[in-house]
């Protein structure tokens, strides 16, 4: 599992820093541990490829994507409850358990920005018991 992860990651990366404006190695905004977001990130693609089902896939690749957002991106903000995503399609995402994205709008679907905040929220739930 951490191969495909690591795999996924890697090819995504060259996607995510075209189309980023300003790439940073640490999130400026959240500044987030970045080993800390990487284990944190592994874990829930561990998780979701193991439950598997019809939204499997999708979610290890919006948990891909978000992971890597989190680390170049540095348009997002953490509002607390919610996270304030300023998406590479220059478009601006109010994410928690909803998104106003395509993918939420045209059927539910798993997109990295929810992803994105559910990793916030291990992340910080990691932060706080260590």
């Amino acid at each position: 599992m951490i191969d495909i992860f690591r795999f996924l990651c890697s090819s995504m990366e060259t996607e995510i820093e075209n189309s980023t404006r300003e790439n940073t190695k640490e999130n400026e905004m959240l500044n987030l541990n970045l080993q800390t977001l990487e284990e944190v990130a592994q874990q829930a693609f561990d998780s979701a490829e193991a439950k598997g089902g019809k939204d499997a896939r999708r979610w290890t690749v919006a948990i891909v994507k978000a992971k890597l957002q989190l680390a170049e991106n540095p348009y997002i903000h953490d509002e607390g409850d919610a996270l304030l995503i300023l998406s590479p399609s220059n478009e601006i995402y109010h994410s928690n358990g909803s998104c106003q994205c395509q993918a939420w709008m045209k059927g539910k679907f798993p997109c990295w920005h929810r992803a994105a905040h559910r990793l916030v929220r291990l992340y910080t739930e990691r932060e706080r018991s260590h």
